[in-house]
């Protein structure tokens, strides 16, 4: 909305509008992240994916897992901060190498999620 009426007001003024972004290379699944709608209030996160959420495969992030990072907090506990987290964002990396420096590329497939 704010880009638009930039360029209407650019436009009355006799400016030239703004050139867009040069289009030159494709955009791959490794190049476009999810950032998911915030919500406008705590209680209306919800739909968010939790740490805990599940799937065939078990927990997105274990308590085990979790207990193995540093604190990031110094006031919440971790149960709290463990319990309050939520997903916002998610980006795919089709091929995030995982051999060592000067072998073969061997690839493997990630979703980050944020």
């Amino acid at each position: 909305m704010k880009r638009r009426l930039l360029v209407l007001l650019l436009c009355a003024c006799g400016a030239p509008p703004p050139t867009p972004p040069s289009t030159t290379g494709k955009l791959d699944l490794n190049d476009v992240s999810w950032l998911y709608p915030l919500p406008a209030t705590l209680d209306a996160r919800a739909p968010l994916l939790q740490f805990t959420s599940a799937g065939p495969k078990g927990a997105l992030f274990t308590r085990a897992s979790f207990d193995q990072v540093k604190n990031v907090d110094e006031v919440l506990t971790a149960e709290q901060v463990y319990s309050e987290m939520r997903i916002i964002s998610a980006r795919v990396d089709p091929c995030f190498p995982t051999n060592k420096k000067d072998e073969p590329l061997v690839c493997a497939k990630q979703l980050r999620l944020i």
